[in-house]
């Protein structure tokens, strides 16, 4: 199977992936402070409301919640995002990977390509970010098409999908490794 992240296996690996999970994490912290300015009775989610309204009626509402200052702090959510998807992409991707590789042994085939799937699968999940933040952008640039909002919704649903399944995979494979060594 195709590794997107084995050239980052080779020297050094682990601190690769702990000077990713250290800017992940750094870039997800301004993310939610960003995201503060995005709180609306619209939506109470802030960036993710906008992520998720699925329909133009929603959309527009929430973008209508928003004063001028709060509109240039979702363009400024959106553009953060783009560095936070390689970031995340990266961290989760290499720490499935490396995850994986624990498990290598015949016992645990099952658990090997998971991580090694969820690797790859985290290209996917950055690719459908991409896709999201463009319908989210053309939303802010005054575009009222109900195909925006339908298109950042079914890019956000299996976007979250992946990650999330990538990060149990990870917190499991931690867990593992304390409790096998």
């Amino acid at each position: 199977m195709y590794q997107p992240f084995e050239f980052l296996i080779e020297n050094n690996s682990k601190s690769i992936y702990r000077v990713l999970f250290f800017f992940s994490i750094i870039v997800f912290i301004i993310l939610q402070i960003i995201d503060v300015h995005l709180k609306t009775n619209a939506s109470s989610w802030g960036i993710v409301s906008f992520e998720i309204s699925g329909n133009i009626e929603k959309s527009s509402e929430i973008i209508a919640s928003w004063d001028k200052k709060a509109v240039i702090f979702a363009t400024l959510s959106i553009g953060v995002d783009y560095l936070f998807i390689f970031l995340y992409a990266t961290t989760i991707g290499l720490g499935c990977l490396l995850t994986a590789r624990k498990f290598k042994s015949k016992s645990r085939k099952f658990l090997y390509f998971l991580g090694s799937g969820l690797s790859l699968g985290m290209l996917i999940a950055a690719l459908f970010d991409v896709i999201e933040n463009y319908a989210m952008l053309r939303q802010l640039l005054g575009m009222t098409d109900s195909f925006w909002p339908k298109l950042a919704l079914w890019c956000a649903i299996p976007k979250f999908g992946i990650v999330l399944t990538g990060i149990i995979y990870l917190i499991l494979g931690y867990f593992h490794s304390k409790m096998t060594s």
